[in-house]
């Protein structure tokens, strides 16, 4: 029965994106009508409604076919929830972009998506899935735990911190010292970057946390891992004078101004896509609980 419904969802998501594009191909051969560019083979009096209602009834096509689509994504997310334990809630983001929320042995997970990256151009960006577990009190500290040979980008992608402005090509055990962040510990190819002393690092890598980050579970940022990027970032361009660095460094203080909050009582990861597989989705919650729970024991170091 589950695997019916799993094909339904899927064949539903399919039909979905291909009325989406019909919907705007029909959107744009009818205003190519209505504008007699089609002509002499098709002509604006061969539209059985007037113009005004064929432009509204084209431009309505693909909101609807839109709308469609993202209703099934919301009731895959909900059967999603439903078959690892958590709540479904539709106040916070609307009902089309539900949040899930449960907990991990008391400890409190939230699970939403959002989109990064568009441009005022019509670039629609790119969706994340984004996982987060509580903690039980703010750190001092911040880092981003991950596999020491993946680069620095793919990191910031998964451990939920600033993907657009990391550096492309360094590796997490390779990242020169900028400022007070460094590389601070690689053990068993896991690497941990940020601005915590060696011994707390070392109490960090513990072997669940290790055995969880994977292939499919990169990394994971601890603390407030995107303020810390920013600030080892600007201290590493601070020694440079050309246009790109300053260039750089504008775009360094824009995404400082843009942070409202300072997450640093949450562990999260973000994925790219939509993590609607409940297998999946288990397997990331895995990694923020088993992150959250070696933060707090580091954390209990003097």
């Amino acid at each position: 029965m589950t695997y019916n419904l799993d094909l339904l969802y899927s064949n539903m998501v399919r039909i979905t994106s291909i009325l989406v594009g019909v919907a705007l191909v029909l959107t744009g051969g009818i205003i190519a009508v209505i504008l007699g560019f089609a002509s002499p083979f098709i002509t604006p009096s061969m539209i059985p409604v007037g113009p005004p209602v064929a432009i509204i009834g084209a431009m309505l096509l693909p909101v609807i076919a839109g709308f469609l689509g993202s209703l099934i994504t919301a009731g895959r997310w909900h059967k999603t929830a439903r078959s690892i334990g958590f709540k479904t809630n539709f106040g916070r983001h609307g009902i089309l972009k539900p949040e899930l929320t449960g907990d991990v042995g008391g400890r409190p997970i939230r699970v939403y998506s959002y989109t990064s990256g568009g441009t005022p151009e019509g670039s629609s960006g790119t969706t994340y899935t984004h996982i987060e577990a509580e903690l039980d009190r703010p750190l001092e500290w911040s880092a981003i735990v991950g596999k020491s040979d993946e680069e620095m980008t793919d990191l910031a992608q998964s451990g939920g911190t600033i993907p657009d402005i990391a550096p492309n090509e360094e590796s997490l055990a390779n990242l020169p010292e900028m400022g007070g962040t460094r590389t601070v510990s690689v053990e068993d190819g896991i690497a941990v970057w940020g601005d915590l002393p060696e011994e707390r690092a070392e109490t960090l890598l513990t072997p669940r946390l290790k055995q969880v980050i994977t292939v499919d579970n990169p990394g994971v940022a601890i603390g407030d891992a995107a303020g810390m990027m920013i600030d080892a970032l600007t201290a590493r361009l601070e020694k440079s004078d050309s246009h790109s660095a300053t260039f750089a460094r504008k775009a360094l203080e824009a995404a400082e101004d843009d942070r409202t909050q300072t997450p640093k009582a949450t562990v999260a990861c973000d994925q790219r896509g939509l993590v609607l597989d409940a297998t999946s989705l288990e397997s990331h919650v895995e990694l923020v609980v088993a992150a959250a729970e070696a933060a707090e024991q580091a954390e209990m170091m003097n």
